[in-house]
């Protein structure tokens, strides 16, 4: 299958699942159509539905959408960002963060990118991701590759989805709309998507058609400046000033994030303001965390050796939708077993 994975599939026709079409191109021919500048995404030939997570889905017009709504207007998406799947402390790691998600029970876990490794390792990862009982959106983003992330996502089928060749993901109070690959030329692998004009330009469709409260997903944060911008290092912003543009455009609110060590787990609003954890803003972009990369010394407000990932929560019961986040921390696997950066 393509980078959107080998979900389970029903209802597909008389082909039945194991002929049925792809959900979104297959094998090395994706691999081959898609250039390192143009994300390429996949045409969905046909609709079906998918069983994700423990939860059913409609996939049609590369849209998927939740079967079932609860009427509580509230949903809480877990953030893992940045996994060096196969350094020696990312199974304990994730295994301790996918417990802490569990308790706090979230609707979906969402990866906006940052996933590196060797195919095995990250099937591995995703596996661990999906011990949380609930669908896996898996973004690609600086080091992902297209074929590596396929074969992750079709060993997890049933559980774990790429975001890739998805417009948007409409679930239970919230909706995703994704940002494909990275725009810095040099952290993008050979098959992997240096996003561009055109992948803007798709996303900035998606949001415009988009329901519910909705999320940008990327890899690469926005432009945002301000001294507690979440694009911040050392003095500089390093965001991505097209994304800035497009949320502020689109009047999109909630942004899920990640690539920039020194902000992980924790969140600004688009004037770089600071949003401290628990507490509700009607304007939230979220650093949701890295696994990997903490092992670093001296990231700002950070302590070596500990892993960080997030919870966003989001409440549109009132007019106008507000959301707060949480800050998962794991110290798990961190005792000298994390690779120098």
């Amino acid at each position: 299958m393509g980078a959107i994975g080998a979900a389970t599939m029903a209802g597909c026709g008389p082909k039945g699942p194991a002929e049925a079409p792809a959900v979104a191109g297959s094998g090395a021919a994706t691999a081959a159509a898609r250039a390192p500048d143009a994300c390429g995404r996949v045409a969905h030939d046909a609709a079906a539905t998918l069983d994700l997570g423990g939860g059913r889905w409609t996939l049609a017009g590369g849209v998927l959408r939740a079967e079932g709504r609860d009427d509580d207007a509230v949903a809480r998406l877990g953030v893992v960002a940045d996994v060096d799947a196969g350094s020696a402390g990312a199974p304990e790691a994730l295994a301790d963060i996918v417990s802490l998600l569990r308790a706090r029970g979230i609707d979906a876990v969402v990866v906006p990118g940052g996933l590196g490794g060797e195919p095995a390792a990250l099937s591995r990862a995703l596996g661990a991701l999906g011990g949380a009982g609930v669908p896996v959106f898996v973004g690609l983003g600086a080091r992902g590759s297209h074929a590596a992330l396929a074969a992750a996502l079709a060993a997890n089928a049933g559980t774990a989805l790429g975001l890739a060749d998805l417009d948007a993901v409409e679930g239970d109070d919230f909706t995703l709309v994704p940002v494909a690959g990275h725009p810095v030329a040099r952290a993008v692998p050979a098959d992997g998507c240096r996003a561009g004009a055109a992948e803007l330009a798709r996303a900035a469709a998606a949001v415009r058609g988009a329901a519910g409260p909705r999320v940008l997903v990327s890899h690469a944060p926005p432009r945002i400046g301000g001294a507690a911008g979440i694009d911040r290092t050392g003095t500089a912003a390093i965001g991505w000033p097209a994304l800035g543009a497009l949320l502020d455009e689109s009047g999109v609110h909630f942004g899920l994030f990640g690539d920039v060590t020194e902000t992980a787990g924790t969140a600004s609003d688009r004037k770089g303001q600071a949003v401290a954890p628990g507490v509700w803003a009607v304007e939230l972009m979220l650093n949701g965390g890295a696994v990997d990369v903490l092992a670093a010394p001296g990231a700002a407000g950070t302590v070596p050796g500990v892993a960080v990932a997030s919870v966003l929560e989001i409440d549109s019961s009132k007019a106008v939708p507000v959301a707060r986040y949480e800050r998962i921390v794991s110290r798990a696997g961190s005792a000298g077993a994390w690779p120098a950066p």
